[in-house]
């Protein structure tokens, strides 16, 4: 009798989160293009729209950790769905908000429930793909972050011609409450668990080991000290601060950048924004394909995750010293959208490496990881906004390459073959 075929239920679990971080950044932007028109029906001055907007990011940094150990505790089956009923319902009180303290609290809690969706997805991805396929799982649920961004500009921008943004807003959140029901009724934490996996696919993903033909394992208690202390915990967490930080620049200033050092007009800066998030879309998807590619050739975490890391931010920063040294618009562009291609190499790995190092508690490993990262987006403004003021807009783009390289040298010394907490999985 030939062998049976593996079952590919391991890509629709992978469809099924990379729609859930789309859901999740288009709730998160959604109210960004009808941003002046909120503020008239809303009677807002432009501070206390602005503290709406930056209060999604309150909540979501300081529910990282909790999130993250949630889903460890929990497992993503429920936690997931939790999240996304929660920050879906917020987004649907923001379109029926009638002042000022509303909106906040609907945006906090809009940040708080989004706070858990990556930690649940990447240990999701642990479970349910080999370590020869979760870099190409986490590029594609990249990619999606930054599709889900691209489209909330575009569709909401579409949809507010013909509708009021209250029901803009509406309509959005709908689907996310419809995904949580969806995704606690199909998914399943493990292959073994899910009865669409056949034995093959089980093989496939864990091999003979035991976890592959178990249910979900009873949850352990999480060992902080051991988390905290790490000094690979603190390496991938001084990374991903860098990280955040640099690429926190097309997410703030860039539009600003182009226009004061350019005189690039608003919609002209809106499109070439659109290039620069294609090109990391790009980027994420082969890197995460790339670093598969080495670890199937090699069996090295070494080569498929540090050395790729390493390649990533060492091009990225390279490309953009030499966009500051050339003074001129399309070639510091080409420069710049380059350069973020190769960043978005290192996206996926990031992710990875939290699987690779965080044991039965990835979760929490990411999550820890990430708040870390926000932090740092959080900063970027400040520090970059002040150097341009008084240096010129030009110097950011030292700044920028001076924080890759800094996550470079982070990746230098971050071993990547010794798990966090030293116990099996």
């Amino acid at each position: 009798m030939p062998a049976e075929a593996p079952t590919r239920v391991r890509f629709a679990v992978l469809c099924w989160l990379c729609a859930g971080a789309l859901l999740a950044y288009l709730h998160r932007f959604c109210i960004s293009v009808p941003y002046e028109t909120i503020r008239d029906d809303l009677l807002l001055t432009p501070r206390k729209m602005n503290l709406v907007l930056g209060s999604f990011f309150a909540g979501y940094s300081l529910l990282q950790i909790p999130s993250g150990w949630l889903g460890d505790r929990w497992g993503s089956r429920r936690a997931l769905a939790l999240f996304a009923a929660v920050w879906s319902v917020a987004t649907a009180c923001m379109g029926l908000a009638d002042g000022f303290l509303v909106a906040l609290a609907a945006w906090v809690v809009n940040g708080i429930g989004q706070a858990g969706i990556f930690p649940c997805c990447v240990k999701s991805i642990s479970h349910w793909f080999p370590a020869s396929g979760r870099g190409f799982a986490n590029g594609m649920l990249t990619s999606f972050m930054a599709i889900g961004s691209v489209a909330a500009g575009a569709l909401i921008g579409e949809l507010l011609v013909y509708f009021s943004w209250r029901e803009v807003v509406l309509m959005v959140a709908l689907p996310g409450v419809v995904y949580a029901i969806g995704f606690y009724a199909w998914f399943r934490d493990r292959p073994a668990d899910h009865a669409g996996v056949n034995l093959a696919e089980r093989r496939l993903i864990q091999g003979d080991r035991a976890a592959a033909a178990q249910p979900s394992l009873p949850a352990q208690p999480t060992p902080w000290q051991t988390i905290l202390s790490s000094p690979t915990m603190l390496l991938l967490c001084s990374q991903q601060f860098f990280r955040a930080m640099a690429i926190a620049f097309f997410g703030t200033l860039f539009p600003m950048f182009l226009q004061k050092q350019y005189a690039v007009s608003v919609s002209g800066s809106g499109r070439m924004i659109s290039l620069v998030v294609v090109a990391s879309v790009i980027g994420a998807s082969i890197g995460g394909a790339l670093a598969d590619f080495i670890f199937r050739r090699t069996d090295s975490l070494k080569h498929s995750r540090r050395g790729v890391a390493l390649g990533s931010l060492l091009s990225c920063a390279g490309l953009l010293v030499l966009a500051w040294l050339v003074d001129d618009l399309p070639i510091t562009f080409a420069l710049i959208v380059a350069s973020t291609f190769c960043s978005g190499f290192c996206g996926p790995i990031a992710y990875t490496i939290t699987i690779d190092l965080g044991g039965r508690h990835v979760a929490t490993v990411f999550s820890t990881m990430n708040m870390v990262g926000n932090i740092g987006a959080f900063v970027f403004p400040l520090v970059a906004g002040e150097l341009a003021e008084s240096v010129g807009w030009r110097s950011v783009l030292l700044l920028v390459a001076g924080l890759n390289f800094a996550a470079l040298l982070s990746w230098i010394f971050l071993n990547v073959e010794r798990p966090i907490v030293e116990k099996p999985d």
